[in-house]
């Protein structure tokens, strides 16, 4: 009986110094990372389960993993599992976006109006059975400029990108992280770009190509995109993204409008560029967006906007709302455009989005600005010349102000200054009682009537 209690003590003995020891092998450091790099898969779970209830514990091993990220940003790509993201870029430093909008106008030649497009984004992406936006939006997007060190892309890949945004945009609203898929084939077989020897080159080129352009022309502000791309490929290089915000404003414009016709950088012309914090579509970032317009000239009759789910041969230089984020497109006159007591500015029952009030103002003023130039064979270049010519000649003639470019009376007003413009360009010599006369020549023409005491006031 001895004999036997001590065979059973050695037997347990041996049965727990075994379970020690396979268990200290089991969790010893060196051996699970020998066995996590042979079965990737296992190590990639592991890491997972071990980080997914610790957000310091995330936090830590998303910076460690990503610490060979530049200043400029490198793309880390999980080729394990068709998991979450396929890919993700990483920044050491924090970095605001750039963006950009377009608005897109024209003249009716019969009124001599000034109509402008406005846009409806779906209330859900690529449900259009959900309906419209509640306010009416600007044309515009984010920047893609150079793919950052490790891209796998050439192109851009508008239908990848939308899902994308759809995916984003459904998390900032509900917090829920939606899984995208991606082939393995296109995961696999994606082909390197930008390799650091390749931006390094591409780099060196825009460099050269910089040198060249300044010495003809001291004082350009901004390249043409098909020009440097033109270029580069000159130089063997291939460029697809968008080289500058002009590129993305074409870009831009061509994905959400629709337009067939041709769109060219010369017919794009910056406004402005704002750095308002929290007046994007993502209240927590932080956007620099430049602002465009593209002047369609004066025609006859409004281009055609096709329904989103036309699916027919459309008509040259028309238009269609691309349907997975925008709904609609309608042509509007700035006389139709009505300002409220609170300053909202509304288009029949629906407000247009307060942050584009201000780009819309600034926008038509510079418009109607180059109609003045046009008028007076470049004498006049904008209203406040003309506030400066009745100020140097010390006239008593009042001068409308603008509170803002939209409504009947705002329109009169530019009407004013036309006639004015046109009259000052048509005149050999411009004195006190030459321009004395042609004030109160287009004042009686528009048939607007004055308040002859306060100066920019006016009866409605």
């Amino acid at each position: 009986m001895k004999f036997k209690g001590n065979f059973l003590k050695v037997l347990g003995g041996f049965v727990f110094g075994t379970a020690t020891t396979m268990t200290y092998n089991y969790y010893n450091p060196g051996i699970i990372v020998s066995h996590a790099k042979d079965d990737q898969k296992f190590g990639f779970n592991l890491i997972k389960s071990l980080i997914s209830k610790d957000q310091v514990l995330n936090d830590a091993v998303a910076v460690e993993a990503t610490k060979s990220a530049t200043q400029f940003g490198k793309e880390f790509y999980n080729n394990i599992t068709p998991e979450g993201r396929r890919s993700i870029i990483a920044h050491p430093y924090d970095k605001q976006g750039s963006g950009v909008s377009v608005t897109v106008s024209y003249i009716d030649s019969t009124t001599g109006e000034r109509q402008l497009m406005l846009m409806e984004k779906l209330k859900v992406r690529n449900k259009a059975e959900e309906g419209f936006a509640p306010q009416y939006d600007q044309i515009g997007g984010y920047t893609h400029g150079a793919g950052v060190e490790g891209t796998k892309k050439t192109t851009l890949s508008f239908a990848e990108g939308e899902a994308k945004d759809a995916a984003e945009d459904a998390n900032t609203e509900t917090g829920v992280v939606i899984n995208l898929s991606y082939s393995s084939t296109s995961l696999n077989t994606a082909v390197q770009y930008t390799t650091k020897k390749d931006l390094e080159e591409i780099g060196e080129a825009i460099a050269q190509y910089n040198v060249k352009i300044v010495k003809k022309n001291p004082y350009i502000k901004n390249f043409n995109p098909n020009d440097i791309k033109d270029y580069l490929k000159s130089q063997a290089l291939e460029y697809t993204r968008d080289y500058n915000a002009i590129d993305t404003a074409i870009r831009e414009f061509r994905e959400e409008t629709g337009y067939n016709g041709i769109i060219t950088p010369e017919m794009i012309r910056e406004a402005y560029t704002i750095d308002n914090y929290g007046t994007t579509n993502v209240a927590n970032l932080h956007t620099k967006v430049s602002h465009y317009w593209i002047d369609l000239g004066t025609l006859p009759k409004a281009p055609t906007i096709y329904e989103s789910s036309f699916k027919s041969e459309r008509e040259i230089n028309s238009f269609q709302a691309n349907g997975t984020e925008i709904g609609r497109l309608t042509w509007v006159s700035t006389n139709e455009l009505k300002s409220k007591d609170d300053s909202s500015l509304w288009f029949q029952d629906k407000p247009i989005r307060f942050s584009y009030i201000p780009v819309l103002n600034n926008i038509i003023r510079e418009l109607r600005d180059k109609e003045l130039q046009e008028t007076s064979k470049g004498v006049v270049n904008s209203h406040d010349n003309i506030a400066a010519l009745v100020k140097h000649f010390q006239l008593q003639q009042n001068l409308s102000e603008f509170s803002g470019e939209f409504g009947v009376i705002a329109s009169q007003k530019h009407r004013i200054d036309k006639c004015i413009a046109q009259k000052i360009g048509d005149s050999s010599v411009i004195n006190s009682n030459s321009l004395s006369n042609i004030f109160e020549q287009c004042h009686e023409g528009i048939n607007l009537k004055y308040d002859v005491n306060i100066l920019g006031n006016i009866e409605e």
